[in-house]
């Protein structure tokens, strides 16, 4: 007796470059690429998403996984870290995405965290 599966979709990658398109039109970023495109240039974890076309959770977990992974390279993750505009107050370095504000004075006025790589000494 044979099984008919009806309304399953298969994944197909097909990789160019640094991107892989896939039969859904996703477009997914190799975590190891992400150091290309982090290298001397800070981006924040929004701007990041918005490049990528990628949602905020998605970059953000890929970071973390890259953090891990580069602790075992030449190049260290380096977080300028989310600080509110109007008081001075410094979050966290561990947080990625920005605050919805800040627990000091609580204004909404908060600079994104950069995220940049750099190459170890």
């Amino acid at each position: 007796m044979s099984s008919i599966l009806v309304g399953v979709r298969v994944r197909v990658f097909v990789r160019t470059n640094s991107v892989v398109f896939t039969d859904f039109g996703a477009t997914i970023m190799f975590r190891k690429d992400l150091v290309n495109l982090l290298q001397h240039h800070p981006q924040s974890l929004n701007d990041l998403a918005q490049l990528l076309e990628m949602s905020q959770r998605d970059v953000e977990d890929d970071i973390r996984h890259l953090m891990k992974s580069l602790k075992h390279s030449a190049y260290r993750l380096q977080i300028t870290p989310t600080r509110c505009r109007k008081c001075g107050f410094v979050f966290q370095k561990d947080k990625l995405h920005k605050p919805g504000k800040c627990p000091q004075c609580h204004e909404t006025w908060i600079q994104e965290p950069l995220i940049e790589i750099k190459t170890q000494r």
